[in-house]
């Protein structure tokens, strides 16, 4: 494979670009504090082996287990999609990875997504907006086919990954949902089939973004 890639310049540009992505998932996870579903079941471990406590202590864990691995199962999917966009975003933005498509008009690159994804795609108006269109990378999130657009907003790169839902297709009005991840803040809505996500390193911004588009935005 390395004698290939020695004198194939187009698969030695792909495996660079595959080097890249992996080191921007790698930059996506970063030491952070536990948060109290995860600590309290290694505290009250570590409390039942004092045998005074024991029986307490070993009643305790089992719930505190029990609540922590259906949260888990519950929020698996999601957190492993929230670092996979984040990690998308930093590639993107940092140079990482290139486009697949670079155009600066919505109804285009959406009939151009619409021809390589397989579903109906349909991208927000920005004309409203302070977000200028660059383009799109293909990429897959927790094992879906997704486009990831990147966008200008005064300087500030934001992007927009957007996928189809998991479900039946939602009727009426968005809910927005927000959340940190990475150090990045990440806007989350579902509208009719689709699934979007904006990530950007500001929270006013990302919020800024929604709200050109949407009335209701926290």
């Amino acid at each position: 494979m390395q004698a290939h890639l020695e004198g194939c310049t187009s698969c030695a540009a792909d495996a660079a670009e595959l080097r890249a992505f992996r080191g921007a998932l790698r930059s996506a996870f970063v030491l952070e504090r536990a948060p109290v579903r995860v600590s309290a079941p290694v505290k009250l471990l570590a409390l039942a082996r004092r045998p005074v406590v024991r029986w307490a202590a070993a009643a305790a864990l089992l719930v505190c287990v029990a609540s922590a691995a259906a949260l888990a199962l519950e929020t698996s999917a999601v957190a492993q999609t929230d670092l996979e966009v984040v990690a998308a975003h930093q590639a993107l933005a940092r140079g990482r990875l290139p486009l697949d498509f670079v155009e600066t008009d919505a109804a285009r690159l959406g009939a151009a997504l619409k021809a390589q994804l397989g579903f109906e795609l349909a991208l927000p108006e920005l004309a409203r907006s302070k977000l200028a269109l660059l383009g799109a990378r293909l990429v897959r999130l927790a094992g879906q086919d997704a486009a990831v657009l990147e966008l200008d907003q005064g300087g500030r790169r934001v992007s927009l990954a957007v996928q189809a839902r998991r479900g039946a297709a939602l009727v009426g009005r968005p809910v927005f949902r927000s959340r940190r991840v990475s150090g990045y803040e990440l806007v989350q809505w579902d509208h009719g089939s689709l699934s979007y996500t904006l990530v950007s390193d500001d929270a006013a911004a990302a919020r800024a973004g929604c709200a050109a588009c949407h009335v209701s935005v926290p």
